[in-house]
């Protein structure tokens, strides 16, 4: 597959990966094996970030959110997170606990919004969204109306989530073709399309690189 790493992501998912004071979050991925998820999660989601011209602030946070969103599933079983085929439903609902685990390990954080973020990226995954889902009475007040930036964020993590889960392998899971990837990618990704638009973009033009 073409590579989809900018320049510029690959900068700033560096200089993160080097500050000492969240060492403790990535070698939590490590010992999951969830590491290289978040580092392909990130790079892709900051593309295209930089390529909806958001802020740096937001940027930033993007890139953070990337890194660690599946850090709640630390505190998961080893045996739930590494299960191939499907869950049942008590393993789901286990499985759900681990965007708020990930905002609960970050209080305290330095940039708020990554935790909001990183708590609402299951939230347009057209099967099974959570821990919100669209028409929830809760919605009026919740994360997204309160921050408009929350939402065009968490589908970029999303979207970049959903299209790494599906086009590498992973301790579950194996890879799928190139051409499975982007017809699965607009079937599970609920959000905005032309995010997914932006991703099989990068995928299929060798001059977005």
């Amino acid at each position: 597959m073409v590579k989809l790493h900018h320049f510029a992501s690959r900068s700033i998912i560096a200089l993160i990966l080097n500050q000492p004071d969240i060492q403790e979050h990535f070698d939590e991925l490590r010992r999951i094996r969830y590491f290289g998820h978040g580092v392909r999660v990130a790079e892709l989601s900051v593309d295209v970030a930089i390529d909806n011209g958001i802020t740096q602030r937001e940027l930033l946070s993007t890139a953070y959110a990337g890194l660690l969103h599946d850090l709640g599933k630390a505190d998961l079983p080893r045996w739930l997170i590494q299960k191939r085929g499907a869950l049942s439903e008590a393993e789901r609902s286990k499985m759900r606990q681990h965007v708020r685990n990930g905002a609960e390990r970050l209080k305290g954080f330095d940039i708020d919004l990554t935790r909001k973020v990183i708590l609402a990226h299951h939230e347009y995954k057209t099967n099974d969204p959570y821990p919100r889902k669209n028409g929830d009475a809760r919605i009026e007040g919740d994360r997204r109306k309160e921050d408009p930036r929350v939402a065009p964020l968490a589908q970029i993590v999303a979207v970049s989530d959903i299209y790494d889960s599906l086009a590498h392998r992973r301790v579950y899971k194996e890879a799928m073709p190139p051409l499975e990837v982007m017809r699965m990618l607009y079937r599970e990704f609920s959000g905005d399309q032309k995010y997914v638009e932006q991703v099989v973009r990068r995928l299929t033009s060798p001059s977005v690189s």
